[in-house]
């Protein structure tokens, strides 16, 4: 049985790759580019990339890079399938709690509200939840919200 195994893996081959297709041979249609632009809207949160455009380039050149590999002419299942494969890879190690502050702040909860939930001291974990607040808002990811003060209130 072993003497088996051992033929078949030798008569295996590993060939040497030929590229017959270029990149200008793969064909992108235009819905191709709107999943494109899903994925790096959610790459980007997750990578916490600095630009969606940067994103979406580079997503696009895997997905035709790996078509290119697979010998297509154009995008199908297997390419974005390939793509969600990918995205587990990208995520930050601080950056599911960094989620977890965004998804707080985006149901409009204060410092001290978030810390208490995460179960924080709100003396050392405020500073990281207002750093985390204003990244996500400086990349356009979480809006800028008003403070009302109390003098609107009344």
């Amino acid at each position: 049985m072993p003497e088996q195994k051992l033929g078949r893996r030798a008569s295996l081959k590993i060939e040497r790759f030929k590229q017959t297709l270029r990149e200008s041979d793969i064909s992108v249609t235009a819905e191709d580019k709107v999943r494109f632009d899903e994925y790096s809207k959610r790459w980007r949160i997750l990578g916490a990339y600095s630009s969606s455009s940067s994103v979406f380039d580079m997503i696009k050149s895997v997905a035709i890079a790996y078509a290119i590999l697979n010998n297509r002419r154009k995008i199908t299942k297997d390419e974005y399938r390939f793509l969600d494969m990918l995205e587990p890879y990208l995520r930050n190690p601080d950056e599911s709690v960094k989620l977890q502050i965004l998804e707080l702040a985006r149901q409009e909860r204060s410092i001290e509200d978030i810390c208490l939930m995460r179960n924080k001291s709100t003396k050392k974990y405020r500073s990281f939840v207002s750093r985390t607040i204003s990244e996500y808002r400086r990349k356009g990811i979480l809006p800028w919200i008003k403070q009302i003060t109390t003098v609107e209130l009344t």
